[in-house]
């Protein structure tokens, strides 16, 4: 039998559901900013590439 603990609350097991949907949005958020800086890494790298090999 689990065991039940007294000094929990109703709205603290519904705060502990709302706290997690709103970390998954968070995360979705910092995804799409590492793709982005990733991108802009990547041009970089690419035109910086680009302009060595005219260059030799």
């Amino acid at each position: 039998m689990p065991k039940i603990n007294p000094n929990v609350s109703q709205s603290q097991k519904v705060n502990k559901k709302v706290n997690k949907s709103k970390e998954e949005t968070s995360l979705k958020g910092t995804l799409i900013a590492v793709f982005a800086v990733g991108a802009i890494i990547v041009f970089f790298w690419v035109s910086i590439f680009q302009l060595y090999l005219s260059r030799m």
